[in-house]
């Protein structure tokens, strides 16, 4: 075992002492209902011969006590190896997450005749803008998709001063493509893309509860696959809850394909009587 300032990792060897696999716990509270979020990886060739059992044991020993679940930090396509392991050792299913593929061309023509005609009824304050991730302060950016974005990937602060640094086909989360709302001169909504050689895949889409089932989250949407076809972005990724009647809405519309489904996994580290 390694500890970190927030964060410990558990490592298995063999009796040789040859690295068979790793599991990783993290100590920030992460998604809804609150609990910690864990991975584990074991090398290919050591798989199936109880290493990852003995892994998960390790991290739901070392949690218990400290928080009432662990969570898996990424999601896993359902129906996946990944997924039946995960059941297999106690994780039951959350969250399930709909992961769409649109011809960007054809999505951005629908999605900009939405705001077309919701600017020519005045629907949409001229003031309203968006900008890029540089112009607002990351610490508001990261807050406001930590806590209304459900499927937040943990530690997005972090990813977000890492993206800074970082080349934008390189980077988990593209600094300069990405986009926030302002209305008001306030933030009240991002979408954070991964830009990765002329695929655009969106990370995170999320705005402010005041201003949802509206126009706020559709004009972040058109502003991006408004560039993403200046950029020669051919097809561009999306993804939402399977209860965003909404954004199932608009990828039906707009002739999305449903590429596949993920499930985020968590583990009950108390009874309910507890």
């Amino acid at each position: 075992m390694m500890a970190m300032p927030d964060a410990e990792l558990f490592v298995a060897r063999d009796a040789e002492g040859k690295l068979l696999g790793a599991g990783g716990l993290s100590w920030r509270g992460w998604r809804n209902p609150a609990g910690f979020p864990m991975m584990v990886h074991v090398l290919p060739d050591s798989r199936r011969l109880g290493v990852g059992r003995a892994l998960v044991r390790a991290l739901v020993d070392r949690a218990r006590g400290e928080a009432d679940r662990l969570w898996v930090a990424q999601a896993l396509e359902e129906g996946s190896e990944a997924a039946a392991f995960a059941r297999a050792c106690g994780f039951g299913a959350g969250a399930r997450q709909l992961h769409f593929e649109a011809d960007t061309p054809s999505f951005d023509a629908h999605v900009g005749g939405l705001i077309a005609r919701m600017r020519a009824r005045g629907r949409i304050s001229p003031d309203v803008q968006t900008v890029t991730l540089a112009e607002v302060p990351l610490e508001e950016v990261a807050r406001l998709v930590s806590i209304e974005f459900r499927a937040a990937p943990p530690h997005i602060r972090r990813l977000l001063e890492q993206a800074r640094h970082e080349d934008p086909d390189s980077a988990p989360i593209s600094f300069t493509m990405s986009r926030a709302l302002m209305i008001d001169g306030a933030l009240a909504g991002a979408l954070l893309l991964n830009w990765n050689h002329g695929q655009v895949t969106i990370v995170a889409n999320v705005v402010a509860p005041r201003w949802r089932r509206g126009w706020a989250n559709l004009l972040l949407l058109a502003d991006t696959t408004r560039a993403a076809v200046e950029w020669g972005c051919k097809t561009f990724r999306f993804d939402c809850a399977d209860d965003n009647r909404d954004t199932i809405g608009l990828a039906i519309r707009g002739e999305a394909a449903h590429r596949m489904t993920s499930v985020h996994y968590c583990y009950a580290l108390t009874s309910p009587a507890d």
